[in-house]
């Protein structure tokens, strides 16, 4: 009986100690979305929506609050942040992914936040996204929190504003000469042709003659840029422009001069021209329109 009974005893204590041995259930460390002004908290199925045209839209920014377990406390190991970016745009959408990890070793709590923009921003395009946060700590536990964001922006191309020109050469002086070297042009004094000669100010100028019809329907930067990128890969340029008949007193054209000087791109149409003479010698007054 001695025996039986110090056998119970021994698997009472047992069964005590086995019972003080708690389960974590969720050992994992925790993760918060920050919160307040300007931060993103939506959802994939509710994202935070940005309006491009809102002067604070730079203010916008992510953040995340991470703790070790407040039940294991082990310390953090890392966190990796994961933004997946679909920006779209004229030409479709392109897919960018962007990844950041935050050596957290020695720490148990820890803040992050970034702006969703960078401060000086130039943003074209509307776009959506998501930013996951996965924390983990030295037992490699993880937790995630994600938020998802869209931003709406609708996107009007620059107008391009239009001037007329008025371009005079009277004998052999150009009274314009300033007006076109802002464009690359010059008007070349060449006596003996039967025709006005408008030439590249330089070897830097590229010029292209075009069909004047094209100039009403280029209305827009973004027309003007990808008008002038056909003409680099289909067209030839040309060394000057000779189509005002110095023996016509007054001629309608049609014609358009694309040039590239630097960085800037000009189309010029050529409406009209005007010959006279008198004591001066022979003046002539071609007349269009430049954007």
């Amino acid at each position: 009986m001695k025996k039986l009974a110090l056998a119970l005893v021994c698997f009472a204590s047992v069964a005590f100690f086995a019972s003080c041995t708690k389960t974590i259930e969720h050992p994992e460390p925790s993760i918060a979305i920050k919160t307040g002004e300007y931060f993103i908290t939506g959802s994939v199925d509710q994202p935070t929506v940005i309006d491009y045209d809102d002067e604070n839209a730079i203010n916008f920014k992510y953040g995340f609050h991470v703790e070790a377990n407040s039940e294991t406390k082990k310390e953090l190991k890392n966190m990796v942040i994961t933004m997946d970016v679909i920006s779209y745009n004229e030409d479709g959408q392109e897919n960018e992914v962007y990844y950041d990890t935050i050596d957290l070793a020695g720490k148990t709590s820890y803040d992050f936040e970034d702006f969703l923009f960078v401060q000086e921003r130039e943003i074209y395009t509307a776009m959506e996204g998501t930013i996951k946060a996965v924390v983990t700590d030295v037992d490699n536990q993880t937790n995630t929190a994600t938020v998802a964001f869209k931003c709406e922006y609708e996107y009007t191309p620059e107008p391009l504003i239009g001037r007329t020109i008025e371009w005079i050469r009277r004998g052999n002086n150009v009274l314009n000469a300033d007006e076109m070297a802002e464009y690359g042009l010059m008007w070349d004094i060449t006596f003996k042709a039967p025709f006005a000669t408008i030439k590249p100010l330089n070897n830097d100028v590229v010029m292209y003659l075009c069909n004047g019809d094209d100039f009403d329907d280029i209305v827009n930067v973004d027309e003007k840029y990808t008008y002038f990128s056909n003409l680099a890969e289909n067209a030839t340029p040309v060394e000057s422009y000779r189509k005002i008949d110095a023996n016509l007193e007054h001629a309608d054209y049609n014609d358009m001069l694309a040039i590239v000087y630097g960085e800037k791109y000009s189309l010029i149409r050529i409406n009209h021209a005007d010959v006279e003479t008198g004591s001066f010698g022979t003046q002539i007054t071609i007349t269009g329109d430049a954007k």
